[in-house]
């Protein structure tokens, strides 16, 4: 006979046995109290009667939900206005090592992605020509430092100062001209769509893209065998 064992509906207490204190006596069956995960630290599991994992004694910390930071707490305007600042200070150092290069896109990286959510209005991941005109619009913008990083950049470059200026008015006299060479270079696509990856390899200094788009905007940009150290990861 195979004996089946039954749900613990009901608990039991044994008698003493022989060499226990105590007289032999009987308990009669109590009705136990109802298991539930509150009162016995025990996880339920599905199609099953509660107790069959324990629950650990930590406490889990409330998680932060994952993404970046969104646009409403960090405006794009600040997001470009910090992307020319630190190009300023890196192309105002006398000599611009590839550390430091690489450094200084660590910190482009969450803002070049915060200014790109910013403008996908319709958050499908992708800007649609008309989001991508209007992110282009405003990093091409005087206001958000555009044409004060392109004065240092054209500087340095150049390693001569009133470069830095003639290139500037060279551009504000061919403007829609260069404008239209930059986006170009800016995207792939000739439907004029904007993936994330692009817009991060084409702001991303060092890289091929990024290049295309110095040239586009009238910089004598120097070629460089190792560029691909950034542009491979997000190409």
């Amino acid at each position: 006979m195979i004996l089946v064992p039954q749900p613990a509906s009901f608990h039991q207490v044994g008698e003493p046995t022989v060499g226990m204190h105590g007289t032999p006596r009987s308990y009669p069956l109590q009705p136990a109290a109802p298991q539930t995960w509150q009162n016995t630290g025990m996880l339920p599991v599905p199609g099953q009667h509660a107790g069959s994992y324990p629950l650990p004694s930590m406490a889990f910390p409330q998680m932060p939900a994952c993404g970046f930071v969104q646009p409403a707490q960090m405006p794009v305007h600040s997001c470009f206005h910090q992307y020319f600042q630190l190009l300023k200070s890196h192309f105002a150092q006398p000599t611009q090592t590839k550390m430091a290069t690489r450094s200084l896109n660590g910190q482009l990286f969450p803002l070049i992605v915060e200014a790109f959510k910013g403008f996908d209005t319709d958050r499908d991941n992708v800007l649609n020509p008309t989001e991508a005109n209007v992110f282009f619009s405003h990093f091409v913008s005087e206001k958000l430092g555009f044409h004060g990083a392109m004065m240092t950049v054209a500087a340095q470059e150049s390693r001569d100062a009133a470069k830095g200026y003639e290139m500037l008015r060279a551009y504000q006299a061919n403007r829609a001209t260069m404008d239209a060479q930059a986006f170009r270079a800016l995207t792939s696509d000739e439907d004029g769509y904007l993936q994330i990856h692009e817009v991060v390899d084409a702001l991303s200094v060092g890289t091929t893209r990024h290049k295309e788009l110095l040239r586009a905007f009238g910089f004598e940009a120097e070629e460089d065998d190792d560029v691909s150290y950034y542009a491979d990861h997000y190409a």
